[in-house]
């Protein structure tokens, strides 16, 4: 599943409008995706930072 980073807030490990691969994560309701910097982070399946391609 794609999504795209699109929050106000700047933030250091996402790029406004850049698309990143999200995987199913281990925990229920989340979804797994490597930053820019390359740290895996969980994110909220729905969360409102980013745009869903589902």
């Amino acid at each position: 599943m794609k999504i795209i980073f699109n929050s106000k807030t700047e933030c250091l490990n996402w790029t406004l409008g850049k698309e990143y691969e999200a995987k199913p994560s281990f925990v229920r309701g989340y979804v797994s995706v490597f930053d820019d910097n390359g740290a895996e982070q969980l994110i909220r399946f729905g969360s409102s930072q980013f745009l869903w391609d589902n």
